[in-house]
């Protein structure tokens, strides 16, 4: 995927007015792999704000103990995790009988993440950490909506919904023949907006097929994600899967 400069400053402005990153510093420990996007991710939301990126082992990331002890070790103030692991940790915070870590930030996505089980994090987290549901793809560097969960915001849904668009990025639920659907209707989600790459480098054909011009805002250009949801009454989005499934 070819990303641009003006892509990396857009999802770091974006960034910092939701989470506040200049004043956090956050210290990110990744748990990713070095060829995916979530480690370039926790990268350029760490250094450039005058925090440090701590990068676990292979075998940390698959091991709860070993992941609590390391942020622990480091003082990390950060992390982006998958729902999976976030569930083991906990369980293993509850297995020791002890606090969950005092993080300042807590980015949960790239899975289904139930309501019940983010209902378990918000328990335990300490006053002043930000929670957040975060979806997106590295067609679109990286994020683009964001949700919010707290007992309030958690409605009667099985999963946490995926939220709101970021600032300078549009989001549309479409049907097959590309039309705006209605609140609660399932449809694609296609993304516009500061943070659409330039396409797939050397694949004219495949970033034809993936990017768009827009018809709703003259001189965007569109990334039809292949995922599909539906507006709830809340004016968040709910992810419903992948169109192909």
């Amino acid at each position: 995927v070819a990303l641009e400069h003006r892509n990396v400053r857009h999802i770091l402005t974006a960034w910092d007015e939701r989470y506040g990153l200049t004043e956090l510093k956050p210290r990110f420990l990744s748990v990713s792999s070095l060829s995916v996007d979530l480690f370039f991710a926790d990268l350029i939301r760490s250094v450039p704000f005058g925090g440090a990126l701590v990068i676990a082992s292979k075998d940390v990331t698959t091991d709860p103990a070993a992941l609590l002890d390391l942020i622990a070790r480091t003082g990390a103030t950060g992390l982006e995790i998958v729902p999976s692991l976030l569930n083991a940790v906990l369980q293993e915070v509850e297995r020791r009988g002890q606090d969950f870590p005092a993080l300042r930030l807590v980015s949960v996505g790239s899975e289904g993440w139930r309501v019940e089980d983010c209902r378990n994090l918000l328990r335990r987290i300490t006053p002043g950490c930000v929670v957040v549901n975060a979806y997106g793809g590295t067609e679109a560097t990286v994020d683009s909506t964001v949700f919010v969960p707290t007992e309030e915001s958690l409605g009667a849904t099985v999963y946490v919904p995926i939220g709101r668009p970021l600032p300078n990025t549009r989001v549309y639920v479409l049907d097959a023949a590309r039309n705006l659907v209605p609140q609660g209707v399932p449809g694609e989600i296609w993304i516009g907006g500061e943070g659409i790459a330039r396409g797939y480098h050397g694949r004219p054909e495949l970033t034809a097929e993936r990017f768009t011009d827009s018809p709703f805002a003259g001189g965007d250009r569109l990334y039809r994600t292949g995922d599909r949801a539906r507006w709830l009454a809340s004016g968040d989005l709910e992810f419903l899967g992948r169109a192909d499934d």
